[in-house]
């Protein structure tokens, strides 16, 4: 077969409208100039082919399946280039070829070695990745910040999500106290976060002593030693104590009880020494980041504060059906009984008749009797039976002895005390003006010889409590009563009774149960008071007490018979306790109660509103729809690729030699 000169096989200007129709113009006109050759489709001008098909997936316009020659030694790759040249066009990304298993050929590899065979079909798609990475081409700029939009949508979601279902945090408010009594100081720290009817929920979290037997009354003479005092661990580990940042540090409180209202009646001048040095010295302890108050409470004020201590310990306080308690069922509260080292306390529940102070706890209003007396404390009654010991050989005598003989002590028993010492305090003033005297211009010790007398004893524990007797010996002050008028006290309702501070020392001491008659109560003293002081040591009594132990068990029978009116019967009503669920019975637990009455509620710490959290939420909803949005539309491209991508081939401008393809 003849090729016309006046028709060449391929016009390379002319433009035709569809890829296909070119694809087969070409082809045919390849078919007949090789047949014009005498090569046979079997059959290459060099050697021996095979024929396979090879399809393209990637633009349909370009037709689906072509036949073409290889020999065995030639590499797969020039299948592809022969696809091409017999389509005459170009491809802008790289081809891969697939079997009909599906499995991508190596190009560099030959015909033979892949185990390509006669009428074998093979797939031309485009390169995975670089195909991907095309299809994604227009949004490539987007990719990032979207996944970032998405990534920063779901971290807001998470952290509001766990702050908004993270239960507030209610913060404490701490607050240090300082029980500065007269023969030690107690320190406590409380803390509260919840408030019921205004008034706090409040519970101990340490206490601890300072001083042995030495309260800061003793530093009337050198008040600059006080910082030396108080820089114990004791009160460090109070004020150094760790909070979390939410929670709110109290001021410091320092109170003084009796023993400095004993000092501030016979020397103001020393006792306001003595609160400005606290002041100073608490600040300074406290590294000056923490307020600290000093003052000095009354005796009515202590006594209401150790009533309302025993009172929510007992759980008698809180009216809350789940924390009542018989005693709060049946409408009742505990009386309380708070002996100190120079006072006592008596305070009651009453009719509101008799009341001489209300209180609001809880919601509740309490309508109270209450009744303090300084120097009948057991350290101020000690000294005062002592003095009249003196002032009693005085009377006889006209001399102050410096030997007397001491009743009350154990045999074996020598205690000594300087005139000063034992007249100096406003519990020991006489209203004998010659007596106290020579008492003042005497100087040196007085030596007080035990003798185990127990009637003799008994006899003197009940002189306090003639009040005719005790005005006219004693100085009386208007600031507090120094003398017990027992007609002025009522007798105990039929009601428990908390007694606590010495009370339950001394009950312990005894070795007798928390609650007991008064019959056990008064042969255990007995027994006591007959027992020589070595015998007294090896028992267990400690050193610093037993000289006088005789005559505090004994007075303590007299306040509570005399003074306050229980009898054998009403007696078994108290029990005798230091701590109860978990916290001392004292004066400074109920202080703070009742002081949390003027104090704001403390608010719990919101990690995020319902607003914020709304918010957040609507944020988190425009960054997850966006992105599904881009996504979804990524998808739908991938999807439609082939039918709407822009085709990754173009036609070949140059002519091609299809006899050397």
């Amino acid at each position: 077969m003849a090729v016309s000169e006046t028709e060449p096989l391929v016009q390379p200007d002319r433009k035709q409208s569809t890829h296909s129709v070119n694809g087969e113009r070409i082809l045919g006109q390849l078919r007949a100039l090789k047949a014009s050759y005498g090569v046979v489709p079997n059959q290459s001008i060099t050697g021996v082919t095979i024929r396979v098909f090879a399809e393209n997936s990637v633009d349909t316009t370009l037709g689906r399946r072509e036949q073409i020659y290889v020999e065995p030694e030639e590499k797969v790759g020039r299948i592809v280039e022969k696809y091409l040249d017999l389509l005459s066009v170009e491809s802008n990304c790289p081809l891969v070829i697939k079997d009909k298993s599906g499995c991508i050929l190596d190009q560099d590899m030959t015909v033979a070695d892949a185990g390509i065979v006669e009428d074998d079909v093979l797939y031309l798609e485009q390169d995975a990745v670089t195909g991907e990475r095309a299809i994604w081409a227009p949004w490539t700029g987007c990719w990032k910040p979207t996944s970032l939009v998405l990534i920063f949508g779901l971290c807001i979601l998470g952290c509001a999500l766990a702050l908004y279902m993270k239960e507030p945090e209610q913060p404490f408010v701490y607050t240090v106290l300082l029980d500065a009594g007269s023969v030690h100081t107690s320190v406590f720290v409380y803390r509260y976060s919840r408030k019921v009817h205004d008034t706090a929920v409040i519970e101990q979290v340490l206490n601890c002593e300072i001083g042995n037997q030495v309260g800061i009354s003793s530093f009337a003479n050198h008040p600059e030693l006080l910082i030396k005092y108080f820089n114990s661990t004791c009160f460090r580990s109070a004020v150094d104590m760790v909070y979390e940042e939410h929670d709110i540090a109290a001021p410091v409180v320092l109170a003084g009880t009796a023993g400095m209202r004993v000092l501030s009646i016979t020397s103001p001048l020393e006792t306001q020494w003595i609160m400005g040095n606290l002041t100073m010295a608490l600040t300074k302890l406290a590294n000056n980041q923490r307020e600290v108050y000093v003052k000095i409470i009354s005796g009515m004020s202590e006594g209401l504060a150790g009533w309302v201590t025993a009172n929510y310990l007992g759980e008698t306080l809180i009216k809350d059906p789940k924390e009542f308690n018989d005693m709060a069922v049946k409408g009742l509260t505990y009386g309380a009984l708070d002996w100190g080292g120079a006072s006592a306390q008596i305070t009651m529940e009453v009719p509101i008749s008799d009341a001489n102070y209300d209180v609001t706890l809880y919601g509740a209003n309490h309508h109270l009797f209450t009744v303090s007396h300084l120097c009948y404390g057991q350290k101020m009654a000690i000294y005062r039976h002592r003095a009249q010991l003196v002032y009693e050989a005085y009377l006889e005598t006209g001399l102050l002895k410096r030997r007397l003989e001491e009743p009350c002590g154990p045999k074996e028993s020598i205690k000594e005390h300087t005139f000063k010492d034992l007249f100096g305090t406003a519990c020991t003033k006489f209203t004998d003006a010659e007596f106290m005297g020579k008492v003042n211009k005497s100087k040196g010790r007085i030596q007080f010889i035990g003798t185990g007398n127990v009637t003799q004893c008994h006899a003197h524990a009940s002189i306090p409590f003639n009040y005719t007797l005790c005005t006219q010996r004693f100085i009386q002050y208007t600031e507090d009563s120094v003398c017990l008028n027992p007609s002025e006290i009522r007798p105990p309702p039929k009601r428990p009774f908390y007694a606590f501070s010495t009370y339950w020392y001394l009950i312990d001491a005894l070795d007798l149960p928390t609650t007991h008659s008064m019959q056990e109560y008064k042969e255990k003293v007995h027994e006591m008071c007959i027992t020589p002081r070595t015998r007294l040591l090896k028992a267990g009594i400690e050193e610093k007490v037993v000289d006088s132990a005789c005559f505090k068990a004994l007075f303590m029978l007299q306040l509570l018979i005399e003074g306050y009116h229980f009898n054998q019967h009403s007696y078994e009503q108290i029990q005798f306790v230091r701590d109860l669920n978990g916290a001392e019975v004292g004066w400074t637990l109920g202080h703070t109660i009742i002081s949390s009455n003027s104090m704001p509620a403390v608010t719990p710490t919101e990690y995020i509103s319902d607003m914020m959290f709304g918010v957040c939420m609507i944020g988190v909803f425009c960054c997850v729809l966006f992105s599904i949005c881009v996504i979804c539309t990524y998808q739908g491209m991938k999807s439609h690729k082939y039918n709407k991508q822009k085709s990754p081939f173009k036609p070949r401008m140059a002519r091609v030699d299809y006899l050397n393809a």
